[in-house]
């Protein structure tokens, strides 16, 4: 995990009940772009990413025991789960997890398992086929229409969701 805010504002810990925005380094959510919604689902907490032994220093390879499995419990952000309601990007390839801490805490340095809701996307998918679809067929019957009804006066065309 990169980075979390809580109300605008970058917070080293977000605690159960706590809205905010989950900042990670790589992500499968899509962002809302182009008029399509972001998705939305689940990140799952784990144990953070491993951290080298004091005695080596910073930037050393971790140790086989750094990456061994720990006991449940003993990783921060272990038995976490933050639902996202929505994913928006925050720059090109910065996407931001809009959500709510339901269990647990997160901390910045955290590891997570990300879970995309696949009934919603799939939902949304089906949705911008259908917008694609209607619009074309707009399109298509605009042009079919006689030259006289196609003055601004006489027609007038407005979507919106």
């Amino acid at each position: 995990m990169v980075a979390l805010y809580a109300d605008g504002v970058s917070v080293p810990t977000l605690n159960e009940g706590q809205h905010g925005v989950v900042v990670l380094n790589t992500t499968p959510f899509y962002a809302e772009s182009g008029g399509q919604v972001g998705d939305t689902g689940v990140l799952l907490g784990g144990r953070p990413s491993p951290q080298p032994s004091p005695q080596r220093g910073e930037g050393a390879a971790p140790t086989t025991e750094d990456l061994l499995p720990r006991p449940l419990g003993e990783g921060r952000g272990e038995g976490s789960l933050f639902t996202v309601t929505d994913t928006q990007k925050i720059k090109a390839d910065v996407f931001g997890h809009h959500g709510m801490q339901t269990q647990g805490k997160l901390s910045v340095g955290d590891t997570v398992a990300a879970r995309v809701d696949t009934a919603h996307r799939a939902a949304t998918v089906r949705q911008r086929r259908h917008q694609t679809r209607l619009a074309a067929h707009v399109r298509w019957l605009y042009r079919q229409l006689p030259p006289g009804f196609k003055s601004d006066a006489k027609l007038r065309t407005a979507v919106s969701h």
